[in-house]
């Protein structure tokens, strides 16, 4: 059985191919590491802070023992977004938390509605579909 080293070295014990850490490496030279071991890269970029085109991390991870031949999914950083994008997308999510608050409140309303209903005693328990639909539609 060979010697299996993690880190800068890589070995293979067994027939199993150790996956060296590649983090923070070009992503290049990464994929050349690891079909240099015997290994198919497959690629997969991720949005995240860091430099471009380096690996972020790997799957399986680095210290793990596959077969020869097994696929590695190469994590590389793409662009990092930038602040306006980041403003933009914040946007989109107050937008839709105001939605939500909005339906809640609206529901919240119809539920008070049916109880009064009911507490009066003359109506029925529930509101027909028609009428439920209209105590459901927010006022303007």
């Amino acid at each position: 059985m060979g010697t299996l080293t993690f880190g800068s070295g890589t070995g293979t014990t067994g027939g199993g191919v150790g996956i060296p850490d590649l983090k923070g490496r070009p992503s290049a030279d990464a994929e050349q590491r690891l079909k240099g071991l015997g290994l198919v890269t497959r690629v997969r970029e991720i949005v995240t802070e860091g430099t471009k085109d380096t690996v972020f991390g790997l799957e399986p991870p680095a210290g793990s023992e596959v077969a020869a031949g097994s696929t590695v999914t190469v994590l590389v950083i793409s662009t990092a977004p930038t602040p306006l994008d980041l403003d933009r997308r914040l946007e989109e999510l107050t937008k839709a938390v105001k939605a939500l608050e909005t339906e809640t409140a609206a529901k919240a309303r119809y539920e008070d509605l049916v109880k009064r209903i009911s507490a009066l005693g003359g109506g029925p328990t529930r509101p027909s579909a028609g009428s439920k639909k209209a105590l459901e539609t927010p006022s303007q």
